[in-house]
């Protein structure tokens, strides 16, 4: 127990503690506290990449492309939910976070012919290189530290990269996040379905190739 002596000196000591005076040291006090910004008020915290940031709003406003004031509220508003989600996936321990068409929970609201020629892919896929998931093009979010050595040693090309990425992250002991999401098109594909048949299996060929044989 302290003595009357000790405890006169700890109330003398934090009276006269003012705590920092400069404007770096309040900065840094301010974050103390902080150790994944869950709750944090600010969107970009110091230690997170300011061009992956740009890079999810300038992607978000080239597809959503707003045409008033509100509209463009509104995806500020979305792109700073969709920053602080990835904190918190990343908090969680993913290295990689996938959009699912295809799992429990979400909802594919794109014609059936496309919604049909998703799931023959992951049936190809597991079959072919041993995918355990339910959908690959829909990446979300990620560490780049963790992946940048996985996105090197992809080989495969457009239709077919972002699935190699994912088969190879957990091929190599990454951690991939699987979490639902609602989807709908506002306007045609860029390229016809048919068209990209032979490009889609001539890469699955490649793919299975590469991970099953070449670099097991």
């Amino acid at each position: 127990m302290a003595s009357k002596s000790q405890d006169s000196e700890l109330e003398a000591s934090n009276r006269n503690s003012t705590g920092p005076r400069t404007e770096s040291g309040k900065k840094r006090a301010s974050r103390n506290a902080t150790k994944f910004g869950i709750f944090s008020r600010q969107t970009l915290l110091q230690d997170e990449s300011r061009a992956e940031y740009d890079t999810l709003r300038d992607g978000l406003w080239k597809a959503k492309q707003p045409g008033n004031e509100f509209e463009e509220i509104l995806l500020d508003k979305m792109v700073s939910i969709l920053w602080r989600q990835r904190r918190v996936l990343i908090a969680e321990g993913a290295d990689l976070v996938v959009g699912s068409k295809a799992m429990r929970g979400a909802d594919d609201g794109r014609p059936w012919v496309r919604r049909a020629a998703t799931r023959t892919i992951t049936v190809l896929l597991r079959l072919i290189t041993g995918f355990r998931g339910t959908d690959t093009h829909g990446l979300k979010a990620f560490v780049r530290a963790r992946l940048e050595p996985v996105v090197r040693a992809c080989t495969v090309e457009r239709d077919l990269f972002a699935s190699e990425l994912v088969i190879r992250a957990q091929r190599t002991g990454r951690h991939v996040r699987e979490i639902p999401i609602a989807l709908r098109e506002r306007r045609p594909p860029s390229i016809q379905l048919l068209r990209r048949v032979p490009r889609v299996l001539k890469g699955l060929v490649q793919l299975g190739w590469t991970i099953r044989v070449k670099h097991r």
